[in-house]
């Protein structure tokens, strides 16, 4: 099976999921994966948005992460502002703005792409951060081009999904002090 501007997949029986070869991924500024998706690919209704959503995630580029840093960068301080309530004695790294936040990031090289109960396709990351190195950093990004959710990785696509909320819509970060 090949899907368009990505060339063959491959499918690993094991996993249920379809694997790419090696792709640059220029919405994560030049990041090399692989395309992930999930078996039921094949049977997708609409596979156009599918392949509108790699495509843009493949050659756009990098402005997704540099809107999304102050959320990131929220992220980072809610996680330093809980280690000192809690006592934890680990090394954090010391970031002073927003735009700092990506350079104590490893942007992952799996992207998988699926579907969420709102029908809109998104590409999610597994990305590990030095400041969380437990839960490390999902970047979601919907239709391929915009940063819609970051936090701590828990395979959710969008917050609303994750916290049961349709107030969260539109909110890309959920603080702790959200909940």
């Amino acid at each position: 099976m090949e899907m368009p501007g990505v060339g063959p997949l491959t499918l690993d029986e094991d996993l249920h999921r379809y694997f790419s070869g090696p792709v640059t991924a220029s919405v994560l500024g030049g990041v090399v994966g692989q395309v992930v998706l999930p078996s039921s690919y094949v049977a997708d209704d609409d596979k156009e948005a599918v392949h509108a959503a790699v495509t843009a995630f493949l050659t756009n580029d990098d402005s997704a992460l540099h809107a999304a840093s102050a959320d990131a960068f929220a992220y980072y301080l809610d996680t330093v502002r809980e280690s000192r309530e809690q006592g934890w004695n680990e090394p954090l790294p010391d970031i002073a703005e927003p735009e700092q936040v990506w350079a104590y990031v490893s942007l992952g090289h799996e992207f998988h792409v699926e579907r969420d109960t709102d029908g809109q396709v998104y590409v999610s990351i597994e990305c590990e951060c030095a400041w969380e190195p437990e839960h490390g950093l999902q970047l979601v990004l919907r239709a391929g081009t915009t940063i819609t959710k970051l936090g701590p990785f828990d395979s959710h696509l969008t917050n609303t999904t994750a916290y049961a909320r349709d107030d969260f819509a539109n909110v890309i970060y959920v603080s702790t002090s959200m909940l």
